[in-house]
């Protein structure tokens, strides 16, 4: 795919995709959310920040942390995702449309951004084709309805590798000599604020600057050194100790302890229980990890009939661009090698979503493979490489752009509404009962308690051991959800019998029952 164009004509080509993405995009947009319970958190840290109470609200969180049977995670996730929420917060409150329409943004940023940072890199129609599979692939779509760290981490990581590319590896200026590294170190801080890991990004700079001493890399850097040595950005001299360099380099680590810094001064910090989490791990359940994640990347092509023999048809371009590259584009390479191996020891399955952050660098790598072997080819044998490829492409787009129209269709035909979760009728008619019908402070037993005390006010917690009554004043059941998170509906019967609990409400979906004391009546 090295067929030349016009730089006019691909910038309209590429618009119109990310066009398209917006528009799908913004049609897949429902008005409720997933039993998640994770977005409940990032909402309320949100709040927090309009009403200036973080403290109370780590209070707050800390009792449902703690007091629940089962590991919910940190006591606050990162602030960075609840710092762009907390506007919308402030004007639209709980409008999920409004809350869901960060993702909505930071997606075409990011679009926006990977095609800047790779035009020099990817030939036009390369281009072209990692723009549209990622931006029409309805399994990276569907994760706008999910209010999390996700697609902001994903702009601003892709971006912070870009940069790395830019100002580390091939020791551009951007304006002022200082600047990019200024940038930089924002970046590396803002992806940290977003997400725990991505101070994986700070080890994928310091790691490029120490692979850039070998000769192998150094030399990569050939076309790219008149440039620097007209900015006098060249290499640390061999003779004598360069410290002005030295002092550029040091920019982007500076800011990004100062940004850190004043984020821990600002904001209280929450997240020792990642810590606990990765003291969990075992070595059964590293295996475990390492099969499943080596098994998922697959599901990014799910919309392609016979997915998973597509997906394994892409594995030799995408070995081979990355074993012909890896010498230029070696910060992508460490970058999905260290965000594999957090996931393998992190000891609950994310899924997709904390595969996306190099699906980029996938794609990217496989379509540089491609335009080797077609180069590789002369007359009608790279005709045929060619159209091939195309031909891939154009299905794969085709696909994609088809599954995510359908389910956009579906999702205005019923109104923007969803059939399950905290924002149905029968969840909000079980919400509604329990403000107007329980004492403020009263503590709901909840399979999602985070969720249930950002739409009561309640105190809440999680509990599953049988073995104890749940402690609190109220237990509410939900009819749908396996019983690993809350009791079983025999336990429930077995508690009903003792005359522990006594239903109070029930609807299609729920049931909550009072509980009640020792010696109480």
């Amino acid at each position: 795919m090295v067929k030349k164009m016009g730089g006019k004509m691909l910038w309209v080509l590429l618009g119109i995709i990310i066009l398209s993405s917006g528009l799908i995009g913004l049609e897949l947009l429902n008005s409720g959310h997933d039993w998640g319970d994770d977005f409940a958190s990032y909402i309320m840290q949100a709040e927090s920040i309009v009403t200036g109470r973080p403290s109370q609200f780590m209070e707050a969180n800390a009792f449902t942390i703690n007091q629940s049977s089962i590991n919910l995670g940190p006591v606050a996730y990162p602030w960075g995702t609840p710092v762009l929420l907390a506007p919308v917060v402030a004007v639209f409150g709980l409008n999920m449309i409004a809350l869901k329409s960060i993702n909505w943004i930071c997606y075409l940023l990011f679009l926006i951004t990977l095609a800047a940072g790779l035009r020099s890199k990817l030939s036009p129609l390369s281009l072209i084709a990692l723009v549209a599979i990622l931006g029409l692939d309805p399994a990276v779509l569907n994760l706008f309805n999910s209010v999390a760290s996700d697609i902001p981490f994903l702009l601003f990581s892709t971006l912070t590798i870009l940069l790395i590319g830019k100002v580390i590896v091939e020791r551009r200026i951007l304006s002022f000599e200082w600047l990019g590294y200024v940038l930089l170190g924002i970046c590396l801080a803002i992806s940290f604020f977003i997400r725990t890991t991505g101070i994986v990004l700070l080890f994928v700079a310091i790691l490029s600057e120490a692979v850039l001493s070998i000769p192998f890399f150094h030399r990569s850097r050939t076309p790219d050194l008149e440039l620097a040595r007209k900015s006098d950005s060249i290499p640390l001299s061999r003779t004598r100790i360069n410290w002005r360099m030295i002092f550029l380099r040091a920019i982007p680590y500076f800011v990004f302890l100062g940004m850190i810094g004043v984020w821990y001064l600002l904001l209280p910090s929450g997240e020792g229980g990642y810590l606990q989490s990765l003291r969990a791990i075992s070595a059964r359940e590293i295996k475990a990890n390492i099969l499943y994640y080596l098994g998922m990347p697959q599901n990014f092509f799910a919309a392609i009939p016979f997915f998973p023999l597509v997906f394994g048809a892409t594995l030799p371009f995408f070995f081979t661009g990355l074993v012909k590259t890896i010498n230029r584009f070696f910060p992508m390479a460490i970058y999905g090698m260290l965000t594999m191996g957090v996931n393998i020891v992190w000891p609950a399955n994310q899924g997709l979503r904390f595969l996306l952050p190099i699906f980029p660098f996938y794609l990217f790598f496989l379509l540089m493979g491609i335009e080797w072997y077609v180069r590789a080819m002369e007359g009608i044998e790279r005709k045929i490489a060619f159209s091939a490829a195309a031909s891939f492409v154009l299905l794969a787009a085709f696909f994609f752009s088809r599954q995510s129209m359908e389910l956009a269709l579906a999702n205005l035909q019923n109104h923007r509404e969803v059939s399950s979760g905290p924002f149905t009728p029968a969840s909000q008619e079980m919400f509604n009962y329990i403000k107007t019908n329980t004492e403020q402070d009263s503590v709901i037993v909840f399979f999602k308690p985070r969720a249930l005390r950002l739409l009561t006010g309640h105190p809440s917690l999680e509990w599953n051991n049988p073995s104890e009554l749940p402690p609190g004043q109220y237990f509410c059941f939900y009819r749908n959800e396996d019983e690993g998170h809350q009791l079983s509906s025999a336990d429930i019967e077995a508690l009903q019998g003792t005359g522990k609990i006594k239903v109070i409400f029930q609807n299609s979906d729920f049931q909550l029952f009072q509980i009640i004391p020792a010696g109480g009546g």
